[in-house]
């Protein structure tokens, strides 16, 4: 929904220019440098921020490898947020969602719990 009401809607681009990192084999990125300048980013604001960009891809790695899924990554309107979808093996949609950055600028989004300080959390 946030996409629609900001005007940035993603068009499937599975197997067209997609990369890959080693630590999350199921997951293919359509902008690999977003994903690095958001994790030199995370590396930048210490420990506990880079701690939540990792649960966040990993457990999406989680997800994508125990249902035999594959997930598409993709830079979110929100900056150094990304956004997913992941796809069965019959091409159909799983899941859809976001791995979002709060606590430097607005984001669009709502947390039943939302955390003090800068961090991502995964959102679906």
């Amino acid at each position: 929904m946030r996409e629609i009401l900001t005007g940035h809607v993603h068009t499937r681009q599975r197997e067209m220019n997609m990369a890959t990192v080693t630590e999350f084999p199921h997951l293919k990125f359509s902008n690999l440098g977003h994903f690095k300048n958001a994790l030199e980013l995370a590396e930048k604001l210490g420990d506990e921020t880079l701690k939540s960009f990792k649960d966040c891809f990993e457990s999406l790695e989680r997800i994508c490898a125990r249902s035999d899924e594959s997930g598409e990554v993709h830079p979110d309107c929100v900056e150094n947020s990304f956004y997913f979808r992941t796809y069965r093996r019959d091409s159909t949609l799983g899941l859809d969602g976001g791995i979002i950055l709060h606590g430097l600028t607005a984001t669009h989004t709502v947390e039943l719990c939302p955390k003090k300080g800068v961090y991502w959390s995964l959102h679906t």
